[in-house]
């Protein structure tokens, strides 16, 4: 026979040396697979630790050899547990990190309302950039492909840049939505049906809705605003909402422009030639600081009430069923 060399002695000499460890170590192996194959034993498992999922136990027997047999015993009793059926665990997060706003205008959300303000319904287009929290907001005749460009080139004139994401649901990701942003060089990022946006998103979009329904009760009333158009209306709102603070200390037309807008209505830091009497301001500028001040009052109104609505359902205990 071959003669061995150096190194094979050396491993045979040290399998020899541990040879009785490692057999112990599979007799106790196989001593544990034998009692993890007794159901009664995997249901004290679970118990024990809070009812622990099957996740959970892979995860901390990765190192005991265990067969898929008993992997498949421990699935049955999570299974047949009544409280683990009771109980739904929450959809794991995504690992993988998402597209980063680092810039105006990299990530934009767009998307349809339909709006009903007085008897009847509006439609409007909606716009959000994800890195500045700007809005804009638009009405169209339609919700069709025609009437949505033709805000969205409105919005580009008005932000005077090309967003290169966006974010929308599969209604703009039709054909004739689909060459519109190959023909811009835009990425559309489509979501599913009744996705809902950012929570940040979201709720800019919620408190928008809710200031053009208190704005446009609030002109009707008066017999010299009564006859503004939904237009103008939408860019005092748009206006009132992109000047006022957020909490990093900057609105957000500062941030996204670099410096910082003139306010609607600010009666504190008026020069004193500004401060006249309505009676001498011309018709038009009494009817334009009217809108001003009514649009400022109505953001505030909805962002208050959305405030207190928050606060208020913190601390309301949740009832038990049965509910519909």
């Amino acid at each position: 026979p071959r003669a061995a060399t150096g190194t094979e002695l050396t491993r045979s000499a040290r399998l020899d040396a541990h040879g009785p460890a490692l057999r112990q170590r599979d007799i106790v192996l196989e001593r544990l697979h034998e009692k993890l194959k007794k159901p009664e034993e995997l249901l004290k498992l679970h118990l024990k630790h809070y009812h622990m999922s099957l996740a959970q136990f892979k995860k901390r027997t990765t190192k005991l050899k265990i067969p898929e047999e008993i992997y498949e015993k421990y699935d049955n009793i999570v299974k047949a547990c009544e409280s683990c059926k009771t109980v739904s665990l929450a959809p794991q997060r995504s690992r993988i990190s998402g597209i980063r706003a680092n810039h105006f205008g990299d990530v934009c959300f767009i998307d349809f309302l339909e709006l009903r303000l007085g008897e009847h319904s509006y439609n409007f287009f909606i716009g959000l950039d994800a890195c500045t929290s700007l809005v804009f907001i638009a009405p169209t005749a339609t919700q069709d492909a025609a009437h949505g460009q033709s805000a969205f080139n409105e919005l580009m004139n008005d932000w005077k840049l090309k967003p290169k994401k966006i974010v929308c649901d599969m209604a703009f990701t039709v054909d004739k939505w689909q060459r519109y942003w190959n023909g811009l060089d835009i990425e559309p990022l489509p979501t599913g049906g009744r996705t809902p946006w950012p929570n940040r998103a979201e709720r800019s979009v919620q408190i928008m809705k809710k200031t053009l329904k208190i704005l446009w009760n609030s002109a009707r009333t008066d017999p010299e605003t009564a006859t503004v158009t939904l237009r103008a209306l939408c860019a005092k709102a748009m206006m009132a909402r992109n000047t006022q603070m957020l909490l990093a200390g900057k609105c957000p037309h500062e941030m996204a422009f670099g410096h910082r807008p003139p306010l609607l209505f600010d009666a504190e830091t008026a020069p004193a030639s500004t401060l006249v009497p309505d009676e001498v301001l011309p018709s038009s500028l009494r009817r334009d600081g009217k809108i001003s001040q009514l649009a400022v009052d109505a953001y505030l109104k909805a962002r208050q009430s959305d405030d207190l609505r928050r606060d208020l359902a913190q601390k309301l205990l949740p009832s038990h069923g049965p509910l519909h």
